[in-house]
């Protein structure tokens, strides 16, 4: 996807639902952003793309998500799928930026090497630590738990930080 360019994320009932709790989503929402249908030519005639092109993908999602046939993106969890109607569909324009989860820490903050040993002097936590969003694979990003382990763990750390340059370590 180029500069400037945009895709369209299609879901159901169920995940606007879960959406809806978010305060950007519902106020999108409200402002009359999600198109609806009840097939998925209907949801595309109402968003204004290809129906065929919407149907044929939704169908292979969705077939893929019963364990009917590989993920043409190789995907393996689908979570809520498959989409049942009506179908949602918005306009969106992806972007990083954040990095969640990676660096196993101790409950001290402390980082961790793969044998389980703590990295002198080295902490973590916000996104750089692994947290129920990155650790074991979660479905999906929890809000506000970058802010959690960074608030949470930036504390542990600065304690235990004080603690070890006080012992002279």
């Amino acid at each position: 996807m180029g500069q400037g360019e945009f895709a369209w994320a299609v879901y159901d009932r169920r995940i606007h639902d879960v959406a809806s709790h978010e305060e950007e989503y519902a106020e999108m929402a409200a402002m009359g952003g999600v198109r609806w249908g009840d097939t998925a030519e209907a949801a595309a005639a109402a968003a204004g793309i290809d129906p065929e092109n919407l149907a044929a993908s939704l169908a292979a999602y969705n077939a893929a998500a019963r364990g009917e046939r590989p993920d043409g993106f190789g995907r393996a969890h689908f979570n809520l799928a498959p989409l049942v109607p009506p179908y949602g569909v918005v306009r969106v324009k992806p972007g990083l930026f954040h990095t969640q989860g990676g660096l196993l820490v101790d409950a001290h903050a402390r980082v961790l090497r793969p044998d389980g040993s703590p990295v002198a002097n080295l902490f973590a936590g916000g996104g750089a630590a692994a947290g129920i969003s990155g650790r074991t694979g979660a479905g999906g990003y929890a809000s506000g738990n970058g802010l959690l382990t960074a608030l949470g763990l930036g504390r542990i750390a600065g304690l235990r930080a004080a603690e070890e340059a006080h012992q002279g370590r």
